[in-house]
């Protein structure tokens, strides 16, 4: 056409797959499931049949890229690499690989685990530190028979189970939904109590219903609570007093570099009333026994009802090595007492003495 008129030429152009020459069957992955660590990376291997078809090519989608992303990488002959990394949000994602070639898809499973904790303990406050608050903890351990814990809301601390002490425990954080997302265990080492403390006494109330007993042998490491009371109570010298009846227990305190110790049981009731056996020595005859509670004081006896031996008079008392006047006092300990009578050599006169004029005049004995 010789017409210089502007023509318009309009093209259809289909875009379609064209079809391979050698089309993929079927497809398969050497994992079906994968459990990570999070950040940890690791591969799928995809592979098509027929090992020659011409387009192997895959292509990889995760459910949830918040918990594991994944890309497909360059098919190297019938196989192709998919790989999968995992975020920082424990849980469970699908992977879904898909054969671009054919639209055959397969599936597989990534769970990300919990973190590993990394707790610590106070032997001060005897507790477990540095735990997720509100969550739930699985204990294993030989001896362990406190399992599974789970902390309050807004703390991450936890006490330590006496049943823990003086063992290696492992701790894993659970998952709420899936156990394949549970932690790997954190390995602790805990310390035993220290035994009790020993060589405490007591000193039992006057009577029922006072106050005035005392537990003795203690110091000012160590702390106290009657039974069935939650609190304890420090020491601050070498006896603790004003105490009631009861029982009672006293510990170790805690420190920054042991846990408190085990608990020593003292039991506290009444002083106990010992008796005081007056023997007669070198003398002869007899003297009845005297009593008095522990702690209190016994005023020995003036005279003696003991007959001394011939060419000697009663002059005190003796207990064990020590030698008393008569009416002298001494502490009752928590035991029984001997008291023997002690004589001089001398003759006893009796009388009445009348004294006249001064001081250097004569006595007479009537």
């Amino acid at each position: 056409d010789t017409n210089d008129a502007t023509r318009t030429v309009t093209f259809t152009i289909n875009y379609g797959k064209f079809a391979s020459q050698k089309p993929v069957t079927d497809m398969t992955l050497n994992k079906t499931e994968m459990i990570l660590e999070q950040g940890a990376t690791e591969t799928v291997t995809a592979t098509v049949t027929p090992a020659d078809a011409s387009y192997p090519n895959v292509k990889a989608v995760s459910s949830d890229t918040s918990i594991a992303s994944v890309s497909a990488g360059t098919p190297s002959g019938a196989n192709s690499t998919v790989q999968v990394t995992a975020r920082s949000n424990p849980g469970k994602t699908t992977v879904t690989v898909t054969s671009v070639d054919s639209s055959l898809n397969r599936t597989f499973d990534v769970y990300v685990k919990e973190k590993t904790p990394t707790a610590t303990f106070s032997y001060y406050n005897e507790t477990l530190n540095g735990l997720m608050s509100g969550r739930t903890y699985a204990v294993s351990g030989t001896g362990v028979t406190t399992t599974s814990f789970t902390t309050e809301a807004g703390k991450s601390t936890y006490p330590l189970a006496e049943d823990w002490l003086g063992k290696e425990i492992t701790l894993v954080l659970k998952n709420d939904t899936y156990t394949q997302c549970d932690s790997n265990p954190q390995t602790i080492t805990l310390p035993a109590r220290p035994d009790a403390p020993t060589g405490l006494g007591t000193v039992g109330v006057t009577a029922v219903g006072d106050s005035d007993g005392k537990i003795t042998g203690v110091n000012s490491y160590m702390e106290y609570r009657k039974a069935g009371v939650t609190s304890w109570n420090t020491v601050s010298g070498s006896s603790i007093n004003g105490l009631a009846e009861g029982t009672y227990e006293v510990r170790l305190k805690s420190t920054s570099y042991a846990l408190a110790s085990k608990t020593a049981t003292v039991v506290l009731g009444a002083k106990a009333t010992y008796s005081v056996i007056f023997d007669k020595g070198e003398g002869t005859g007899t003297m009845a026994s005297g009593s008095c509670q522990e702690t209190l004081e016994y005023t020995l006896p003036t005279t003696c009802d003991f007959t001394p031996p011939t060419g000697k008079v009663f002059t005190g008392w003796q207990i064990d090595s020590t030698v008393y006047n008569p009416g002298d006092k001494f502490t009752m300990p928590s035991n029984d007492v001997t008291v023997t009578a002690v004589y001089t050599a001398g003759v006893k006169i009796s009388g009445t003495a009348t004294s006249f004029g001064s001081d250097t005049d004569n006595v007479i004995l009537q």
